[in-house]
């Protein structure tokens, strides 16, 4: 038996698995974070909206019809020859045979719009989003995405820094210390009282200048014995 080529089958996730798998949170400008589903999804918007505009500026150039025979004539391809931009954004040369296509190739649906649901307006959301306190400037129109923002609720604020702040020093002021307190004098002590003297009798006043004048006379008589 040949070996049997491998085909390859694809399906859409469901977008509850894909918002559960891409829950994880990276960073996104200034504002903080956001979901890779978000973000993903916020780029996937972008990217078909730039396509769907360089398309209708391609289709509305004056010369692209005489830029495709002459592209298709260099490459010695014959046919209905146009240029188009491919789902990757590239520009491609394309050769119809048979038939000339009426119109170029739209751009494929995105796989994760569910069938058959009615979303709610932009104003609606815009609401919605006000009041859950959740911005949305970045998302421009795409609904999906502002609506998945407003599921997610507001991003957490950032967690202030610990800052240790050193108390404030104000300007140092000398202080002296006080006078030592001045010594005491010392009181002088009272001199004792002196004992009044006894008074001396007539008696003894007597037999006091008796003696006295016995010395007197002792002395006289010395001094004329020392004249002899």
């Amino acid at each position: 038996m040949g070996d049997r080529k491998h085909k390859t089958w694809r399906e859409p996730l469901d977008d509850k698995w894909v918002r559960a798998l891409l829950h994880g949170r990276v960073p996104h400008d200034e504002k903080g974070s956001i979901s890779a589903y978000t973000l993903l999804h916020t780029a996937r918007e972008a990217y078909m909206d730039a396509l769907r505009v360089a398309r209708e500026k391609l289709a509305e150039h004056p010369l692209v019809e005489v830029a495709a025979q002459e592209a298709a004539k260099r490459e010695g391809r014959r046919g209905h020859p146009s240029i188009v931009i491919d789902d990757n954004g590239s520009v491609v040369l394309e050769v119809h045979y048979g038939s000339k296509p009426t119109s170029s190739p739209k751009p494929k649906k995105d796989v994760s719009a569910t069938k058959k649901s009615k979303l709610p307006t932009l104003d609606e959301l815009r609401k919605q989003a006000e009041e859950a306190g959740v911005d949305i400037s970045d998302l421009g129109r795409a609904k999906r995405l502002i609506m998945a923002r407003i599921a997610e609720g507001p991003a957490a604020p950032p967690k202030p820094k610990m800052t240790k702040t050193a108390p404030a020093i104000g300007p140092v002021r000398l202080v002296s210390p006080p006078p030592p307190p001045p010594p005491k004098e010392e009181e002088e002590e009272p001199e004792p009282a002196s004992k009044p003297k006894k008074k001396k009798s007539l008696a003894a006043m007597a037999a006091e200048g008796a003696a006295q004048a016995d010395d007197m006379l002792d002395d006289f008589f010395a001094s004329l014995e020392d004249i002899e």
